[in-house]
């Protein structure tokens, strides 16, 4: 522990969920206070990086870097846990090696590891390993349901112009609107530059997906997707090709 009476409280959440609606930031900061006002801890300021996975580095954390600047020897970085700090070992012990040459100690509101003794040091590695173990896991698990959710044909998040979900969540044509994506792509292809495109659409009152007006950078993200899909469509056909051939090669 520490003889100091300043603490600095860092908060952090991953999804955009919890940064839009406050999910376990407000939680958080209560632990953190009550922790503080435990300890006779006066708070100098609070760091808050939302929206921001516990793998991503001390680059990718404004307020944690901002945090690390700020300190002064004799501090107290607080967390309410110490997966909050991050859920990477490697990162936890660069930390905690840097604060250990300015003096400054960091201390979880739920105590976990707490002090400077050999034991309490063991669980704080014990802590972090598992946390990361945690954080590859639910990686892992998403990878293969997103894997899951491709190999039946079903895209997550919004279908791109053109297209929609049937009731069992795979991706169809829009009768309503692919007919306006063809006509996008035709003009492309007859020349029409993406500014003309956009001004036809707007003034034949053709709305977007959003129901907005369109722009030149709307009309380019359609035709550049379909360039794309058609690129990949006839990677995959030389590929099946290649792959007939040595099958043919190799009976023979």
């Amino acid at each position: 522990m520490t003889t100091s009476t300043i603490c600095r409280i860092y908060e952090r959440v991953s999804s955009e969920a919890q940064k839009t609606s406050g999910l376990g930031l407000a939680a958080q900061r209560d632990a953190c206070k009550r922790y503080a006002t435990q300890q006779g801890y006066k708070i100098a300021k609070y760091y808050r990086d939302a929206g921001i996975s516990g793998a991503k580095g001390v680059d990718n954390r404004p307020q944690l870097a901002l945090l690390l600047q700020e300190l002064k020897p004799n501090e107290v970085i607080l967390v309410s846990k110490r997966d909050r700090l991050s859920r990477s070992t490697m990162l936890n012990l660069w930390l905690e090696d840097h604060c250990k040459k300015i003096k400054v100690v960091i201390e979880s509101a739920a105590g976990e590891g707490n002090g400077s003794d050999p034991a309490n040091e063991m669980m704080r590695r014990i802590i972090d390993a598992f946390s990361e173990y945690e954080r590859n896991l639910i990686s892992a698990r998403t990878k293969a349901a997103l894997k899951k959710a491709k190999d039946r044909g079903k895209i997550l998040g919004r279908c791109h112009f053109g297209f929609k979900r049937d009731t069992i969540g795979r991706v169809i044509k829009d009768t309503k609107t692919y007919p306006i994506r063809e006509r996008i792509i035709q003009c492309w292809k007859d020349g029409m530059g993406w500014t003309d495109i956009a001004n036809a659409l707007n003034v034949d009152g053709i709305p977007t997906q959003k129901g907005s007006e369109w722009f030149p950078t709307t009309v380019m993200r359609i035709c550049n997707k379909e360039v794309a899909e058609k690129m990949k469509k006839q990677m995959n056909d030389e590929k099946k090709n290649v792959e007939q051939e040595l099958n043919e090669w190799e009976k023979d």
